[in-house]
């Protein structure tokens, strides 16, 4: 499984790794902003996002910022 996930100035990019992933059959789960309407940080699901990629070795993970300013208060790693 890919989680996905990006705060609001990040939505739209994220809908084109959305439209490849489903062009090429790939399952994913979106954790992030489902529109550009309500406000989400980074910070809003990226525990949430870590953990879903640390359940199983197969499992992977994207995550985007609009900014690409965001400081994380703990070092983040997704292998």
């Amino acid at each position: 499984m890919i989680y996905l996930g990006a705060d609001t100035k990040a939505h739209k990019q994220i809908l084109f790794v959305i439209e490849w992933l489903e062009k090429n059959m790939m399952k994913y789960k979106q954790l992030g902003a489902k529109d550009e309407v309500k406000a989400v940080d980074i910070t809003d699901f990226v525990r949430d996002l870590t953990l879903k990629v640390a359940e199983d070795f197969g499992n992977r993970g994207i995550m985007m910022c609009g900014t690409g300013l965001r400081y994380l208060k703990e070092p983040l790693c997704i292998y």
